[in-house]
């Protein structure tokens, strides 16, 4: 007897007997893990007679189980489902908290049901939800519940393939005397269509929508995208690209912002060849619009794939709340590469450009959001705007859910009309994140400003054992008419450096000079480092570096040393240890020394696998000092998981 289900495909009327079945589970895995870790924090501000400390010890039991497995068959429904349960101890004192202790119990629980996954249409259910509950002696206790239900479905057949996806987040309950009552949407659709072989793209609609009831706050978001890729001629010399943006947000915040954009990419010959890009967006924000227009033209010549010539020309017409900006420049480019044979390989690129710009603003002073930086403690930030209302700055997370604050996470000062942040070791800003920065600043007047600019760049290479470079670029900015209503910048930059590599050993310098009109600096900074493996199954690896900079416009200097320490190896024949140091070192002169940064941190890991039982060890010790304040924190971690 042969059995039929529509939309799966048997090969044999046995595979079918074989794999029938009402229910069965293909898989269980999980794990129980029982874990300690001992958290310890102290501060202490010179000169204030203000310190604190705080320590927290924390247990925690955990219990994850996930099962596989399918209905009737594993290509009608095939299902994943998992529970989590985990128990939470934690006791924190400290002189600036009273000593408290609480249990937090996590009961979640999630599940994924896959209908026809290799048929033209399969739908996807998934889900999952987590109910925390916290219970403090002597406080309120509470309880936060998140839920989250979502579907998807591929349409894998027909002119138009579709994957669309809908998800829903809730959060309810509360939590240290607030109450939390927040949703989001998100419905994605996606598809790919093709008008002949040689035209093809896709489309894409994406809604969100977010909702914060305790404090009011909703943002809904319409997004259609459109692009398309067409080729024509025998061999697809001519490539046409198109791209499309229509977004929409309303709510707490209205913005409006639609991006077209057109490209030409014509292969002449194998030689040669154009591109010609036209561009239009819009951008309003809160009743502030922008328009923007832009286009380019550019064409390039490669000769025996070691001489390429490039020239563009490009213009932009902006027409904002603000005032109108209008832009023309060239750029032109010859670059070169040598293969020496055995001896290494020589290149050279050369680039010069030129623009005028001319400004009519409408108002006096202009904003500035979401301007993106890295941080590194102790190096000044520079804004990209001169003139800047230092009482406007708004500095948040690059999610922008987190705002930091003024002298406890960063400072401001103000150099040759320019605006500087300078990160502080002992705040809530991370090291090597990124930061969003708002403000307003002083536009300047009506004018034309010329530009022009030039660089040389030069590197040989041998082998892989030694490189050396030399660069030079400069940039100069004139005022052609109107009033000169704005600092113009003059930069000229020299800089050469090289690197030597040999086996496990491997150093480098670099030296840099910048002329500036707003910061001229000096930098010469070398580095080292050592890789080798004493033992079998062992690793060691040892990095310094040393930076001096000097600023000759205020005269300020500073020093910076940063050393890095590795060790990895297999101590036992199940057992792995790791041990990490860092340091760093910053020191100013002619500047206020309290900005001085010392920085040390040791992390110490060990982990042992014996069959399906782990155990984990982890410890870290951290000490800075900067500003006059002393911050130093450690933590044990202890861990033991049962795997199954």
């Amino acid at each position: 007897m042969v059995l039929t289900l529509a939309g799966v495909g048997f090969h044999t009327a046995a595979a079918q007997e074989d794999e029938i079945r009402m229910l069965k589970l293909t898989g269980l895995d999980g794990y129980l893990e029982y874990r300690v870790t001992d958290d310890n924090q102290s501060r202490e501000r010179s000169g204030t007679g203000i310190s604190w400390d705080s320590s927290e010890l924390e247990y925690r039991e955990s219990l994850r189980l996930d099962f596989d497995g399918y209905i009737y068959h594993p290509r009608l429904l095939r299902f994943q489902l998992g529970s989590q349960t985990e128990l939470l101890q934690e006791t924190n004192e400290g002189s600036a908290v009273q000593t408290s202790q609480n249990n937090r119990l996590l009961l979640g629980g999630d599940f994924r049901l896959i209908f026809l996954e290799e048929h033209p249409y399969t739908l996807t259910l998934q889900g999952n939800r987590e109910e925390l509950d916290v219970s403090q002696p002597f406080a309120s206790s509470y309880t936060i519940t998140s839920t989250t239900l979502g579907a998807s479905l591929a349409i894998k057949k027909g002119p138009v393939p579709v994957d669309m996806t809908y998800s829903q987040n809730t959060v309810v309950g509360s939590d240290a005397g607030r109450d939390i009552n927040e949703t989001q949407d998100d419905l994605l659709i996606r598809g790919e269509y093709e008008i002949t072989q040689r035209s093809r793209g896709d489309i894409e609609y994406h809604w969100t929508k977010a909702t914060q009831e305790s404090i009011n706050k909703m943002i809904s978001t319409h997004q259609f995208a459109l692009s398309n890729l067409t080729t024509l001629g025998a061999d697809e010399n001519l490539r046409f690209f198109g791209h499309a943006r229509l977004q929409q947000q309303s709510g707490t915040t209205n913005s409006d912002n639609y991006t077209f954009r057109e490209s030409l990419d014509w292969r002449h010959t194998d030689n040669l060849r154009s591109r010609y890009n036209i561009g239009y967006s819009l951008n309003e924000v809160e009743g502030d619009r922008i328009d923007l227009w832009d286009g380019s033209a550019s064409v390039s010549y490669s000769l025996y794939d070691s001489l390429q010539t490039e020239a563009e020309v490009y213009g932009r017409f902006q027409d904002a709340t603000t005032g109108a900006v209008s832009t023309i420049g060239q750029i032109a480019s010859v670059s070169y590469t040598k293969r020496l044979g055995r001896w290494g390989r020589f290149s050279a690129h050369v680039r010069g450009s030129n623009e005028i710009l001319e400004r009519t603003p409408t108002v006096d002073e202009g904003w500035v959001r979401d301007e993106s930086h890295q941080v590194s403690f102790g190096i000044p930030i520079q804004l990209g705007q001169p003139d800047i209302r230092v009482g406007s700055i708004w500095v948040t997370a690059e999610n922008n859910l987190r705002v930091y604050r003024l002298r406890q996470d960063y400072l401001i000062s103000t150099r040759n009309g320019f605006t500087e942040l300078i990160v502080l070791a002992g705040g809530d800003i991370p090291l090597d994140s990124t930061i969003l920065v708002d403000y307003r600043y002083a536009l300047p007047g009506k004018g034309v400003v010329q530009t022009r600019g030039g660089s040389v760049d030069l590197r040989y290479q041998f082998r892989q054992w030694f490189s050396v470079y030399g660069a030079y670029d400069q940039n100069k900015q004139e005022q052609v008419e109107g009033e000169l209503t704005s600092r113009l910048e003059s930069r000229e930059r020299r800089a050469f450096g090289g690197r030597f590599q040999w086996r496990w050993f491997e150093v480098g310098a670099d030296y840099e000079d910048v002329e500036s009109t707003f910061s001229p600096v000096t930098t010469l900074s070398e580095w080292g480092a050592v890789s080798f493996d004493p033992l079998r199954g062992w690793h060691v690896r040892l990095s310094a570096s040393h930076r001096d900079s000097k600023f000759s416009d205020t005269g300020r200097k500073l020093k910076a040393i940063d050393a890095h320490v590795l060790l990895s190896g297999q101590i036992t024949r199940r057992g792995m240890l790791e041990v990490e140091a860092d340091y760093r070192q910053q020191r100013w002169e002619n500047f206020d020394t309290a900005n001085n940064l010392d920085a040390l941190g040791v992390t110490l890991g060990y982990v042992m696998r014996y069959q399906l039982l782990i155990l984990d060890i982890r410890a870290r010790y951290s000490n800075i000092e900067q500003l006059g304040q002393k911050e130093t924190k450690d933590y044990v971690r202890v861990s033991l998981r049962r795997e199954f």
